[in-house]
């Protein structure tokens, strides 16, 4: 922001760091000069630094924009300026389409590089891999049951899903008014056995055995 600096400060630090000049007047030499050159841009590029406020990042900057797709949008917004002007005053406006579309091409191509760069990037990052996760999950991504089936009975709505995992998971119990009267009877049968009918002469050769062995 630097219609907001305080430029008689800044020349004043610039003052301090490089003095008035002078010194400049005794190089002599080609590499003296390229390294007081390099020297005084960089001092300066340090006093802008400090000197000149930042603005505040706005959360909905695109983090992956370059000067470069700005020049390219400014081109392209020429380009289609002059195919608008150009039909307007009813000329020939073929070689203009074709140049719009050519510059159109070269900004699209430019950013989809800066933003598969700007992922690459950020994923070569080790504090940002929760935060790729995040982002890859979605924020309302929720697991997908896939359509179940029972013999030839397909369920493909979530309703049918969970109705017939409701009575696998949590089959019906039996009634306990049902149950204790099948226990009663199954204890009746247990406490009066039915017994075969035998014959007298059944009886004696059972007695004769006994007694003979």
């Amino acid at each position: 922001m630097y219609r907001n600096a305080d430029w008689e400060r800044i020349k004043r630090k610039i003052l301090d760091k490089i003095g008035d000049g002078s010194v400049l007047s005794r190089i002599v030499e080609p590499e003296l000069l390229d390294f007081a050159a390099s020297s005084f841009t960089d001092q300066v590029e340090a006093v802008l630094e400090e000197g000149v406020p930042r603005a505040k990042a706005s959360p909905y900057a695109k983090r992956w924009w370059t000067k470069e797709l700005s020049m390219l949008r400014d081109d392209l917004t020429m380009e289609l300026n002059r195919v608008t002007n150009m039909r307007r005053q009813g000329e020939d406006v073929t070689e203009a389409i074709r140049a719009t579309q050519t510059t159109r091409r070269l900004y699209h191509d430019e950013i989809n590089r800066q933003k598969k760069q700007h992922w690459k990037d950020f994923l070569n990052d080790p504090e940002n891999i929760w935060k790729a996760a995040r982002y890859a999950k979605g924020a309302n991504a929720t697991a997908s049951i896939p359509d179940l089936k029972d013999g030839e009975n397909e369920y493909c709505t979530d309703e049918e899903k969970a109705g017939v995992l409701m009575s696998t998971f949590f089959p019906k119990q039996p009634d306990l008014v049902e149950v204790g009267v099948r226990s009663r009877q199954h204890s009746a049968q247990r406490e009066n056995p039915t017994w075969p009918l035998l014959t007298k002469h059944e009886v004696e050769r059972a007695i004769f055995q006994e007694q003979s062995g």
